[in-house]
């Protein structure tokens, strides 16, 4: 348990620096950049964020930063337009070498969490959505070291309006972290 604590406070420290998708964006997100900005996430946000890129919407990178919302960002407003596919998620790592465990007992920290995202329109009820889980996958942070993570989420359009994201996450049934997200679609 001791473990999956250290995982969960990594996730929301190393992911946690993305910045909201408010500001101005300049790629159109189709199905190709949101698929890619939910299978990739953390390779592609250091090399964007590491490697200087002069086009920080070029790409994976734009792809990260205009096509995504994180559901663990407690009271942000993420702005999407109406008919772009966008993709709600969460990332779940374990330094695991660090740590000093195998990769196995990390993955099998990772499946104890079970996360549940709701999203609606506001005033309507919360629907809760299909959360699609990628494949396990290693790669070598640059503070944390060999880490293997998960991501998790759904990819959606929605029509013009204000909308609620609920996300909790739950050990055993006992929620362990929740954060509520507006969305705001323009046309």
């Amino acid at each position: 348990m001791r473990r999956l604590i250290t995982t969960i406070a990594v996730v929301m420290m190393a992911i946690g620096v993305t910045a909201p998708a408010q500001a101005e964006r300049r790629l159109t997100c189709g199905p190709g950049e949101v698929n890619a900005a939910f299978q990739a996430l953390p390779v592609g946000f250091h090399i964007v964020n590491e490697q200087g890129s002069n086009n920080k919407m070029a790409g994976l990178g734009g792809a990260i930063a205009a096509c995504q919302y994180r559901v663990f960002f407690d009271g942000a407003t993420f702005t999407f337009r109406e008919g772009e596919p966008f993709v709600g998620g969460i990332i779940w790592l374990n330094e695991y070498k660090d740590l000093g465990i195998s990769r196995q007992e990390a993955i099998a920290d990772i499946n104890t969490i079970v996360d549940t995202v709701t999203l609606n329109k506001v005033g309507d009820p919360p629907v809760e959505q299909d959360l699609m889980s990628s494949a396990f996958k290693n790669f070598e942070h640059p503070q944390l070291g060999q880490t293997v993570y998960q991501s998790r989420g759904f990819i959606t359009e929605l029509e013009v309006g204000t909308y609620e994201s609920l996300w909790v996450a739950s050990i055993s049934g006992v929620p362990i972290a929740s954060a509520e997200v507006t969305i705001e679609i323009i046309p």
